[in-house]
């Protein structure tokens, strides 16, 4: 057996110790899950709480892989979270957030590889609900509170909410590129490319839009879906897509660029 047989007092505290565990699981989570979630959200490890000299040690800037790969995933389904930027205490650190459906496991696996070392858990399950879907699974990482991601959160949100800098084009590489269509872009059938920017503005997405063109010479436009705005990139522009963005990508996801995995991917 796994445990030995309880007596009446180590019953009684075996209902209260398990609702504190939930409950500090929960709390790791970040804000924006339902209890559902959290119970089934429990990271896989648990390291001791570092210090702010070893929480200094880690690097991260917009000219690392790792960077422009960050600012792909900020565009996309990527999340960075801060609590209390400034308080009596000083001034907290931001952290990423990544989650992905299932039936991505694979793309996600490799998103959590790049950003591994700036975890202190493994990457977990959890269940979420979509008013298209209903309840789903999905995997989920979380980095640790890092002075290194406060750069990118003070680049990219105001007030808690994300946006997109004036100066976009600066931060725009084919590895943000590739990450940024790794999460968002849908392939049509016609031959041309989606990016769901449903979360930005309309001047947002407009923006964007500039930016594609100026950076790459790409033919895109902006279209409304609905209440949002998404971006169209032309199916006469797309080799260029494909040029900049095809190293770049996980060969589970080089559908989203209209490449075959076995014609094109040796």
């Amino acid at each position: 057996m796994w445990f030995p047989r309880l007596n009446n007092i180590s019953y009684l505290l075996l209902i209260p110790s398990i609702v504190l565990f939930l409950f500090a699981g929960g709390i790791e989570n970040g804000a924006g899950e339902s209890m559902l979630s959290i119970i089934s959200s429990i990271p896989l490890a648990i390291n001791k709480r570092l210090t702010k000299s070893e929480r200094e040690q880690y690097i991260l800037s917009p000219e690392q892989i790792e960077g422009q790969a960050l600012i792909g995933h900020i565009l996309g389904d990527g999340t960075l979270v801060r609590f209390n930027p400034k308080n009596d205490k000083g001034t907290s650190n931001a952290r990423f957030i990544f989650a992905q459906s299932h039936v991505r496991e694979e793309y996600f696996n490799h998103v959590y590889s790049i950003f591994k070392p700036y975890c202190k858990g493994g990457s977990y399950q959890y269940r979420g609900d979509s008013k298209l879907t209903g309840t789903y699974l999905g995997f989920r990482f979380n980095t640790l509170t890092l002075p290194c991601f406060n750069f990118f959160y003070d680049l990219f949100y105001i007030d808690r909410v994300k946006i997109i800098p004036v100066n976009i084009i600066e931060y725009l590489t084919p590895i943000s590129l590739a990450t940024w269509i790794s999460d968002d872009g849908s392939f049509h059938s016609k031959g041309y490319l989606v990016l769901c920017t449903d979360g930005f503005t309309q001047p947002e997405v407009e923006l964007l839009c500039s930016a594609l063109s100026d950076k790459w010479s790409l033919k895109c436009r902006c279209e409304r879906n609905g209440k949002h705005f998404r971006i169209i990139i032309a199916k006469s522009t797309m080799d260029i897509v494909r040029s900049l963005c095809k190293n770049h990508m996980h060969r589970s996801i080089l559908y989203k660029i209209g490449v075959s995995i076995l014609n094109d991917v040796k």
